[in-house]
């Protein structure tokens, strides 16, 4: 049976109001936070066979967490890029 697990990014910092919304990157309560969530899910999956993330820089960083810690095919991951970057 398949499992489909969803997953939001972490929580982004705020602090320079100059970047795109695109470009906020994780502050430190999201940092913590990916890596709290990351540990857990590690434990309850052992492989993930297609990981779809934005190109958005919070979840990118937020996905990373996840690359370092479950079994993910890394040649079937794929970047949507919703903002035409």
């Amino acid at each position: 049976m398949k499992t489909l697990v969803i997953i939001r990014h972490s929580k982004s910092s705020w602090k320079n109001a100059n970047l795109s919304d695109h470009e906020r990157a994780l502050n430190k309560r999201g940092n913590i936070d990916a890596k709290l969530i990351s540990n857990y899910l590690s434990s309850v999956v052992r492989n993930i066979d297609f990981l779809h993330c934005s190109s958005s820089k919070r979840t990118r960083e937020t996905a990373e967490y996840f690359l370092e810690k479950i079994n993910i095919n890394k040649q079937i991951i794929q970047i949507i890029d919703c903002w035409g970057k």
